[in-house]
């Protein structure tokens, strides 16, 4: 099962910051990693190529999942724009359908 994380020590090159790693096949353990002791907890993958972090913000999550077609639409939300069925316009924003009729909103304008 391979998971999106960030590297511990990033470069500065998203595709190299931002990848996939393989439970089974890359990682030889995890565990709870802290940047300072004031700052979110979050799990430390161990692999062989170096320290890879869970993604912990909608900003790391839209960076990794860009390639799949999602775009962020407003500041809390990172959508699957494939799986759109109609936008409308709403009060203060947009109201996004998607394939199944389940529903959110959006604090942006779409149309």
């Amino acid at each position: 099962m391979k998971i999106p994380v960030v590297r511990m020590k990033t470069t500065g090159d998203v595709d190299k910051d931002f990848v996939e790693i393989d439970l089974v096949k890359d990682v030889n353990f995890v565990y709870k990693w802290q940047k300072t002791k004031n700052s979110i907890e979050c799990l430390a993958f161990f692999t062989s190529n170096g320290t890879y972090l869970a993604l912990t913000t909608l900003r790391e999550a839209s960076i990794s999942f860009s390639k799949y077609g999602y775009k962020p639409l407003d500041s809390s939300t990172l959508v699957n724009l494939s799986r759109i069925m109609e936008t409308e316009p709403a009060e203060n924003g947009s109201k996004i359908t998607f394939i199944d009729h389940t529903v959110t909103f959006v604090r942006r304008k779409l149309i």
